[in-house]
């Protein structure tokens, strides 16, 4: 994921906190979605808007998708009132020296697979937002379409995000670097170290998000 610069985004002195880290682990409280008393659960048919009353356990399961052109990077979390935790992230790596057409095909089967097994609730991926090079966004855009259809084919509701907006629903600093939003998913997560590599880590943060702005009715 490219991490664009901030350097026009309003900043009050005051508010701001000087590390993003040491301001998440002071104010933060993990319970990111905050839903009403009276809401419950849907049916597992109907994927979108699945809720349940406070009072019950409740889990919802939200992937994150960071498309490339040679790696795509997933994140699997769930959360409850009393936090997040990471159910699974890694890489699918497209074969090389293979037929574009074959390469779509395999990205598609993978990715059905990967839902049909984790079963989540509502999907979030990264919002094409800049590339230098023409031919690359061509190739990202493609892989992002088939992800897209995999998604949408399982019945899921697929959000995307910029990578700022990433940046802002994780830390609530628009300014934090590639260091510090991957520290603070590691917090959030309760994870032993940081997800490697980085476009896993880059995938939690966009589940993360996602959690972080869903509206579930």
């Amino acid at each position: 994921m490219w991490w664009p610069p901030c350097r026009n985004l309003p900043c009050d002195a005051k508010t701001v906190p000087t590390t993003p880290l040491d301001d998440y682990k002071k104010h933060s409280d993990k319970s990111a979605i905050h839903l009403p008393e009276n809401s419950r659960a849907t049916s597992r048919g109907s994927k979108v808007g699945r809720i349940a009353d406070l009072s019950t356990t409740f889990i919802v399961k939200i992937i994150g998708i960071d498309p490339g052109t040679t790696i795509i990077g997933y994140g699997i979390i769930e959360t409850t009132p009393k936090g997040f935790a990471c159910l699974d992230y890694g890489v699918f790596r497209t074969p090389s020296n293979t037929a574009n057409q074959d390469k779509i095909v395999s990205i598609y089967n993978f990715f059905e697979a990967l839902i049909k097994k984790h079963q989540p609730d509502k999907a979030g991926i990264e919002k094409l937002f800049f590339f230098k090079n023409a031919k690359t966004i061509t190739q990202v855009s493609e892989i992002k379409g088939v992800i897209t259809l995999a998604l949408a084919r399982q019945g899921l509701e697929v959000d995307e995000f910029t990578p700022l907006q990433v940046k802002q629903a994780v830390s609530n600093y628009g300014r934090a670097d590639k260091k510090q939003i991957q520290k603070i998913i590691s917090l959030i997560l309760g994870l032993k170290e940081i997800p490697r590599p980085d476009d896993a880590a880059d995938a939690l943060a966009i589940a993360i998000c996602c959690a972080n702005t869903a509206k579930w009715t």
